[in-house]
């Protein structure tokens, strides 16, 4: 009897067998490319997609996958400009950690900017957010942006400012007196939040209040955002459901701002840089120190007073040239922008910045010896695509630490066996994966109210 299936089962021997073929041919053509290219250990099958899943495996539960690259980068000392070969899982991408290539590529002939998917942000944000904007309309809207966040803007809004300090303090009291464990996290979205709707729409959101209602919903917004689907799908059918509040407050608001004729748009800050701020402090308390001292010098000892001064002389703020290192020497630290100009591995290079895994402020303060290399600090990207928040997001950090620092001392209190990174990315207080690199665990701190304060 004749085998009827012959026929086809040849057919499909064969379409198969094409296949195959193909794919080894261009799998072979595609590794080719990076024969000669500096990567860390490449293969034929896998490319460097075997060194880079190695690297994600060894990490702690929940770690900042980008900061996977600076690890590749030590382990296998590549140079400051290399490759990974990540096809055809990912797009293959070429890790700059060089001022003068960044520069290039962003001043000299800007290339295409990266883009964050918009499915990464809904449903609370849409493509129209500025992360997920196209570079033509990022090109028109930056300019608006830039002239709304401005140094000077930001410091005439500061006396806006005084409630909701008074709110931040008043809510580190209240879980000072509770003497319990609390994720600083969830304290610090809010004041970030809440300073930028001070200051853009010169109204507030009351997110500092202990009763407000907006505050839990803009969390879980935030948690929601991710690539975890279940968490996702949860939380979007809570978000939906209460948008109804959310959309109020924000029409309030927004009529508010056309009547006084204050305008703006709300920008995303790096809410993780304080968290890493309070950290670095707390592990080195000689720069906390000297940071308290240059507060009593600039504004004042006394507390009243430093409110009173902070409201009729914002101008101050630019004075505490300390303050501002301290900002700057954790974005040095734990900078993130994207996988191609690497911020991380680029402000770990012993030749731009001497002894690169310590906690040195003073690097960053006026006329400092040896002066910071051009274009290697650059956490907020530069040229015409440069992050149009970056005042807004340096005195907002500032401000923060001169509220906070001198009252209150925030002891992290990581539990017991935690899992860890390399202390030179903060041990138990390492970048886990949010929008941003979050302090793991939310950073649980005991907040102690000063005696002398």
């Amino acid at each position: 009897m004749r085998d009827s299936l012959g026929p086809f089962r040849t057919f499909t021997l064969l379409t198969v067998g094409l296949l195959l073929s193909l794919c080894v041919i261009k799998t072979v053509k595609h590794r080719r490319r990076y024969h000669r290219l500096p990567t860390p250990p490449h293969s034929m099958l896998l490319g460097n997609l075997g060194v880079v899943l190695a690297e994600i495996l060894a990490s702690p539960e929940g770690f900042f996958h980008l900061f996977c690259v600076e690890n590749i980068r030590r382990k296998y000392n590549m140079p400051s400009v290399f490759y990974l070969d990540l096809w055809p899982i990912l797009p293959s991408i070429m890790v700059v950690a060089e001022p003068a290539v960044a520069k290039h590529m962003t001043q000299v002939q800007p290339l295409q900017r990266e883009r964050f998917s918009p499915n990464l942000f809904s449903p609370l944000l849409t493509a129209e957010f500025i992360l997920a904007m196209e570079q033509k309309n990022w090109k028109k809207e930056n300019p608006a942006l830039n002239a709304a966040l401005t140094s000077t803007r930001v410091n005439e809004a500061t006396s806006l400012l005084a409630p909701s300090l008074h709110s931040l303090r008043s809510r580190l009291h209240s879980i000072s007196q509770s003497g319990k464990q609390y994720p600083i996290k969830d304290l610090l979205i809010s004041y970030i939040i809440e300073v930028g709707g001070v200051i853009q729409l010169g109204g507030s959101f009351d997110l500092l209040a202990e009763t407000s209602a907006l505050d839990p919903i803009i969390k879980r917004s935030l948690d929601m955002m991710g690539w975890n689907p279940v968490k996702r799908y949860i939380y979007s059918k809570e978000i939906k459901q209460r948008t109804d509040c959310l959309n109020k407050v924000l029409v309030e608001t927004i009529q508010n701002t056309a009547q006084t004729g204050e305008s703006g748009k709300m920008s995303q800050s790096p809410i993780y840089l304080a968290h890493y701020c309070y950290l670095f402090l707390h592990k080195h308390p000689d720069c906390l120190r000297e940071m308290r001292e240059e507060h009593d010098r600039v504004f004042s000892p006394d507390r009243t007073q430093t409110w009173e001064l902070l409201q009729k002389e914002p101008h101050r703020i630019n004075s505490l040239h300390f303050t501002l290192a301290v900002v700057k020497e954790t974005l040095r630290l734990i900078g993130v922008g994207g996988a191609f100009i690497c911020h991380l591995a680029m402000g770990r290079r012993a030749d731009l910045f001497p002894d690169p895994d310590a906690f040195r402020p003073h690097r960053f303060l006026p006329g400092a010896n040896p002066s910071i290399p051009a274009d290697s600090f650059r956490p907020f990207e530069k040229g015409h695509l440069s992050c149009p928040g970056q005042n807004l997001a340096l005195k907002s950090l500032v401000l923060l630490l001169l509220t906070t620092s001198r009252e209150f001392d925030l002891v992290p209190v990581f539990p017991k066996g935690a899992p860890q990174a390399a202390e030179y990315l903060g041990g138990k207080g390492y970048p886990e994966f949010h929008i941003g690199p979050h302090v793991n665990k939310g950073m649980p701190v005991m907040v102690h109210t000063r005696v002398d304060a």
